[in-house]
């Protein structure tokens, strides 16, 4: 048992169970990140932390992350693992979870990636992660996506998530007028230009859309270029976390 630590209450575990609806992180303003890893990528970014939970036998990597937090200021609470089970959103529950604040959203950068529809929580995770990888400096979701904050998003992103800036709900008249002057290069299915005219680019956004139904014609409208990834053509379309990466490669 952790004796150095107080107690996780019933209210708190409660609340932070109800970070896995949408309703509850926009109401707090806070989402949930699980795992050592996370965490320690938390540990290393500017978020603000609102309190940590330590499981009672958790292993030393995740007592050294929760002393990190401690050390810092942020509160650390013990529990059990049935009550650790109850806050978390996956069937093998982490030893470590932490509540965190949403951040404000920044000014965009020149490095963007524009999100059309894109609903599965994975693969908008994994575009957050490659998008960090590649250095973009943002990442736009338009309404309809998923919730850039929901559980599996933040597991998909592996701590990117801290590291990049995140727009969500835009509408699209909206959009143009954010973007200023840097030019959006839509991923489309056929007839586009090579994917190497973004490499001539200083700044671009990258305009992606779900597999289902790509990008809507009235986002096509706006952009500067659309472009076709060359494929053997024995499959309609690539998933768009990879034709996503595809582009920020050649962007970078």
């Amino acid at each position: 048992m952790n004796s150095e630590y107080p107690r996780c209450t019933s209210k708190l575990r409660n609340d932070i169970r109800d970070l896995h609806t949408v309703r509850s992180r926009r109401e707090t303003q806070t989402f949930l990140v699980e795992g050592p890893h996370a965490c320690e990528e938390l540990a290393q970014s500017h978020a603000i932390v609102q309190c940590v939970v330590l499981r009672d036998d958790a292993d030393p990597r995740s007592r050294a992350c929760a002393e990190v937090f401690e050390h810092r200021g942020t509160p650390v609470y013990a529990v059990g693992g049935r009550d650790m089970e109850r806050m978390s959103d996956t069937t093998s529950p982490r030893d470590i979870l932490a509540v965190v604040v949403i951040p404000e959203s920044a000014p965009l950068g020149n490095r963007i990636v524009v999100l059309d529809g894109v609903a599965d929580p994975g693969n908008v995770g994994t575009i957050i992660r490659t998008a960090a990888w590649f250095g973009f400096t943002d990442v736009v979701l338009l309404a309809g996506c998923a919730d850039p904050y929901a559980p599996k998003v933040v597991r998909s992103s592996v701590g990117s998530l801290m590291h990049v800036n995140i727009l969500r709900d835009i509408e699209t008249d909206a959009l143009r007028a954010m973007l200023g002057s840097v030019p959006m290069v839509a991923a489309v299915t056929r007839d586009g230009e090579h994917p190497r005219v973004l490499r001539s680019l200083p700044a671009c956004a990258v305009v992606v859309g779900s597999e289902a139904h790509g990008v809507r014609p009235e986002l096509l409208s706006m952009c500067a270029h659309t472009v076709t990834i060359p494929g053997s053509g024995s499959v309609e379309s690539l998933n768009a976390s990879i034709a996503c990466a595809v582009l920020m490669y050649e962007a970078q």
